[in-house]
């Protein structure tokens, strides 16, 4: 079944870098902006990524600090960057049945809500390391987000309240789920080993 191109594209993609100071491991979260997003437009976004930071640190374990954001526009790199106004270190505790493994990761998947029927849309997908913060079950495929108080309010408050992303390359707003696939990331396991 085919669908007709909307027209529109996303202009880039807001981006959050955190790192985990005891496993000294740097990593980066990006959302597609949704289409129309002027990129000039840094005072906002700024305080985009900073609210956005400000609802992932709960997610995230002591060791984690969140202190950078970025726009970057696909193909090109980054069109601005900088330090957070305000740092923020991760507050989830630790799940006793998980260590603070590098491998593991909760995707945010939705898809891009269609501006008209027929039109084309896809997903939109990000990633984090949860380094141990929530109980990875062997052989689950998902977490589900309402387990835990700090990951939905991040879906529901963060990115589902968001004006500004998540997005699907057509730049169309995606409503993202609170079943969060969960992955054991094998690359990682073998250049780190956990």
């Amino acid at each position: 079944m085919s669908c007709t191109d909307p027209g529109t594209t996303t202009p880039g993609s807001l981006v959050l870098y955190y790192s985990n100071t005891g496993l000294g491991i740097n990593a980066s979260v990006s959302w597609n902006l949704i289409a129309g997003t002027d990129l000039n437009d840094v005072t906002n976004l700024e305080a985009e990524a900073q609210r956005l930071a400000d609802l992932l640190g709960p997610c995230m374990i002591a060791t984690v600090h969140i202190t950078d954001w970025a726009i970057k526009v696909h193909g090109s790199g980054v069109y601005y960057g900088a330090p957070l106004p305000t740092p923020v270190v991760g507050a989830h505790a630790v799940n006793g049945n998980m260590q603070a493994w590098v491998s593991t990761t909760v995707a945010f998947v939705g898809t891009g809500n269609q501006s008209a029927a027929g039109v084309c849309h896809g997903k939109s997908i990000s990633r984090i390391h949860t380094f141990g913060a929530l109980d990875f079950i062997p052989r689950s495929k998902f977490y589900d987000a309402s387990n835990d108080a700090a990951y939905l309010s991040f879906v529901r408050n963060g990115l589902n309240a968001s004006t500004y992303l998540p997005a699907d390359a057509f730049g169309q707003q995606a409503e993202i789920k609170l079943a969060l696939p969960v992955q054991w990331n094998a690359a990682y396991q073998r250049r780190l080993g956990s």
